[in-house]
C-alpha cells in the first residue's frame, strides 16, 4: 500500500504526544527503504593485529527543557517520548531525517497479509533473541498488552477506569490476535481499512511479564505472560499455537466500543488490575528505588540514576545484543540527561561544558548566543524545521465561559463568546514580535492540519473560513458579545493555562491579556513544567483555554483525528461535533488526494465556525552540540535530536 501524499501532509503537524511533526510522506509498503550498515553498526570492529581495539569510554550529556514524569511514551510529555525512545529503541521501524520510513529488521518484520472490503490482516514477527534487559524474551505477550491496553473493547460499561492511551486503530481489532511460531509471530485483523496500520507498533514501553507480576502477583516471567494473555481472553498456551486456531467466545464488555471474540472469556477483575498497573506504575519523577523492575527495557540503555528535577543517567543494557545492520550498537556508553527549563541556561551549560548537546526553544537571545559560540569553532548548530505548531484550545466542557453549561445550556451564547475571544487574539502581533526575529519569512498559520507551504495548504485555507480571523477585530468581538446580551457582564474571565517557565509562552500570554481587557480578563493559570502538562490532561475544569504546541510522532492521519473527534485522546477541550467525526471517518480511509483536500477543508471550516480554538504559528527550531560529536541531526518528530542516538560518535 502506498500512502498518498496529502494524507501525510494532513497528519504532518498533529500530535500523538505534544511533540514535533513531519512534512512529507514515506512509502510504507514492502519496498520501504532499507538502510546500509551505519558507522555505529560497525563501531568497535576488530582493528589491526597487535593494536589495542578496546574502544574508549564514551559519554554524552544532553539538556532537555521538559522534565519527565515517567519512563514511557504513554504520557504526552516530550521528555518521556525521547527517553523511552533511547531506552526501548525504535522497535519495528523509525523515520530518518528525510522522513523515509525505515523498517528495523534487526528487531522484527511486519507485512500486510490480506485485505477485504472492510478488513486488513497484518502479521508481525519479533526476531528470536530480542529480550528485555532482565533476559526475558520480547514476544507476542508484549504485543498483546500493547494491543489490549489501547482497546476500549476491554473496558466494561460502568468501569471506574479506562486505558491511559486508547487507539482508534487498535480498537477496531475485535478478534483476539492469532499467535504462532513459539509466541514470536502474531497476526491482527483490523476491522477497517485505516491507512495508519503500519504505525501501530513501535517498541513496547511496558513489559508484559512485569505488568502481570505487579498486577497478578505471578513471579515467573513466562507464567506471568501467560496469565496476562489469559486474562484478556487469549489461548491457554499461547506459545504452543499453530496459527490455525480461531477465537470463538464472543463477549461485549463495552456496548459503546463493541464486542470481542476471544479464546476464553476475559477476566474483568484481572483486566482492571492490569490496567491499574499499566496506566499508573510507570509514572514517577525520580529513580524508583525498590521498584527497579520498572526500569527494565528492551533497548540499548537503562536508567541507573535519576534525581528529581536535576538529571537522569543511562548506561548500557547488558542484554542488548540484537543490534545489527539497521540499528547499530551505540558508540556511546553512558548518556546523562540534565533537565534545564530555561533556554538561555541551556546555552550557558553548553558553553561551560556542563552539557554536550542542547535543543532549547529558539529565541532571539538563544539564537544569537549559539551563533556566538559557533564562531569559536567549538560548537556546531542547526536550525531545523519543526512540525510543532502553537495554538490555543478552548474548553467547552468545564463549566467556564466557553461551555454552554455556563450559559444555562445555551450553545449559541457559548459559541459567540468563543468567537469573540478568538477575534481578540493578536496572532499577527505574536508572530511579528516573537517569531519573525528568528525566522524572517514566518507567517501566521491558518490551518489546523496543514503546514504553511504544504501541498494542500493554499486549497484548504482558501475554503476553511480561517479568513474571518486573519486580522484581530476587537469591534467584531464586542459586537458578538453585545448581540449575545452580555454587555453588562463584561469583562468575562478566561483562565489561560500555559507553561510558566517557557519565555515565549509567557510573552504570548501577556500579549493576549493586553489585547482586549475591557472584553476579557485573562487570568494567569500558568504552571511550570511538568505540572502544566498534567493539568492539561486532568480534566479538572481548572482552565478555560490552554496555550500549547501540537506536533506528531509520525505522518499518520490518525494523529490529527485524535485532536478533533469526540472523545479523541488529544481533544483536550471536549469539542463535540458529529459531522466532524463523520468527516474524519472518511479522511482516514481515503486514498484520493483531492477527496482528502475537500474533506479536510470541510472539517476545518466547522472548527473555525464553532470556535474550536486559535492556530497561531509554526515553531522554528534550534539544535546545538559540541563539535567533537559526530552524526548529530534532528527529525521533525517527538524524538527530535535523539532519533539516531546509536550513531553518535564522540571524538576524544
Amino acid at each position: 500500500m502506498k500512502m498518498n501524499r496529502l494524507a501525510a501532509a494532513v497528519a504532518s503537524v498533529l500530535v500523538g504526544a505534544f511533540t514535533l511533526a513531519a512534512c512529507s510522506s514515506p512509502a510504507p509498503d514492502a519496498t520501504a527503504p532499507a538502510t546500509t550498515p551505519t558507522a555505529a553498526a560497525t563501531a568497535g570492529a576488530t582493528g589491526e593485529p597487535g593494536t589495542d581495539t578496546t574502544p574508549a569510554h564514551q559519554s554524552i550529556t544532553l539538556a532537555m527543557g521538559t522534565t519527565p514524569n515517567g519512563l514511557t511514551g504513554i504520557s504526552p510529555n516530550a521528555a518521556n517520548n525521547s527517553i523511552s525512545y533511547i531506552t526501548q529503541g525504535p522497535g519495528f521501524a523509525f523515520f530518518d531525517p528525510d522522513l523515509n520510513y525505515v523498517r528495523n529488521t534487526d528487531f522484527g518484520t511486519f507485512e500486510e497479509v490480506s485485505t477485504t472490503d472492510n478488513t486488513r490482516t497484518v502479521r508481525y514477527t519479533i526476531n528470536d533473541g530480542v529480550t528485555w534487559s532482565d533476559g526475558t524474551p520480547v514476544d507476542a505477550a508484549d504485543m498483546i498488552l500493547a494491543w489490549a491496553s489501547s482497546n476500549n473493547r476491554f473496558v466494561s460499561d460502568g468501569a471506574e477506569w479506562s486505558w491511559a492511551s486508547p487507539s482508534f486503530s487498535m480498537g477496531t481489532v475485535s478478534d483476539f490476535p492469532i499467535i504462532s511460531d513459539d509466541g514470536r509471530t502474531i497476526t491482527f485483523t483490523y476491522n477497517d481499512l485505516r491507512s495508519d496500520w503500519y504505525f501501530q507498533f513501535g517498541s513496547s514501553s511496558q513489559p508484559a511479564h512485569i505488568v502481570a507480576r505487579r498486577a497478578l502477583g505471578i513471579q515467573d516471567p513466562m507464567e506471568a505472560k501467560q496469565a496476562l494473555i489469559t486474562a484478556f481472553g487469549g489461548p491457554e498456551n499461547y506459545r504452543a499455537q499453530t496459527g490455525t486456531e480461531t477465537p470463538h467466545v464472543t463477549t461485549e464488555l463495552s456496548t459503546t466500543a463493541g464486542p470481542l471474540t476471544t479464546f476464553v472469556a476475559p477476566n474483568v477483575t484481572e483486566i482492571a488490575q492490569i490496567a491499574e498497573v499499566n496506566n499508573n506504575d510507570w509514572f514517577f519523577t525520580s529513580f524508583p528505588t525498590g521498584n527497579e523492575d520498572l526500569t527494565i527495557t528492551m533497548g540499548p540503555y537503562q536508567v541507573v540514576e535519576w534525581v528529581e528535577g536535576e538529571f537522569m543517567r543511562l548506561e548500557r543494557n547488558p542484554n542488548f545484543n540484537w543490534y545489527g545492520n539497521v540499528v547499530g550498537r551505540p558508540n556511546v556508553d553512558e548518556i546523562t540527561i540534565r533537565f534545564i527549563g530555561d533556554p538561555m541556561a541551556q546555552v550557558q551549560a553548553l558553553q561551560n561544558g556542563d552539557v554536550d548537546m542542547i535543543i532549547p526553544q529558539i529565541t532571539a537571545d538563544t539564537l544569537a548566543a549559539v551563533q556566538n559560540l559557533a564562531g569559536t569553532g567549538v560548537i556546531d548548530y542547526t536550525t531545523p524545521i519543526t512540525g510543532t505548531y502553537e495554538h490555543i484550545t478552548l474548553a467547552m466542557n468545564n463549566g467556564g465561559v466557553f461551555d454552554p453549561a455556563h450559559w444555562g445550556g445555551n450553545a449559541e451564547t457559548a459559541r459567540a463568546v468563543r468567537l469573540a475571544f478568538l477575534y481578540t487574539v493578536p496572532r499577527e502581533e505574536i508572530v511579528d514580535r516573537l517569531v519573525r526575529p528568528l525566522q524572517s519569512d514566518a507567517v501566521v498559520r491558518d490551518s489546523f492540519t496543514q503546514v504553511p507551504g504544504a501541498p494542500a495548504y493554499a486549497a484548504v485555507t482558501a475554503g476553511n473560513d480561517s479568513a474571518v480571523f486573519n486580522v484581530q477585530d476587537l469591534a467584531q468581538a464586542r459586537q458578538l458579545l453585545v448581540d449575545a446580551g452580555l454587555e453588562d457582564q463584561l469583562p468575562l474571565q478566561v483562565r489561560l493555562l500555559f507553561g510558566s517557565n517557557d519565555t515565549r509562552r509567557v510573552d504570548q500570554f501577556e500579549l493576549i491579556r493586553a489585547a482586549a481587557p475591557d472584553l476579557f480578563t485573562l487570568v494567569d493559570n500558568g504552571e511550570p513544567a511538568p505540572g502544566w502538562g498534567t493539568t492539561l490532561r486532568s480534566g479538572d475544569g481548572s482552565f478555560d483555554a490552554a496555550l500549547f504546541g501540537w506536533g506528531s510522532t509520525s505522518t499518520s492521519p490518525n494523529n490529527a483525528q485524535s485532536n478533533f473527534i469526540t472523545g479523541g485522546t488529544n481533544n483536550i477541550g471536549g469539542f463535540h461535533d458529529p459531522e466532524v467525526d463523520r468527516i474524519w471517518d472518511q479522511i482516514i480511509t481515503s486514498d484520493s488526494d483531492s477527496e482528502i483536500t475537500a474533506l479536510t477543508t470541510q472539517m476545518e471550516q466547522r472548527l473555525f465556525q464553532d470556535g474550536f480554538g486559535a492556530v497561531i504559528f509554526q515553531w522554528p527550531g534550534l539544535l546545538a552540540w559540541r563539535a567533537n560529536i559526530d552524526n548529530v541531526s534532528a527529525v521533525p518528530f517527538g524524538m527530535q535530536n535523539v532519533w539516531n542516538f546509536w550513531e553518535w560518535q564522540v571524538n576524544h
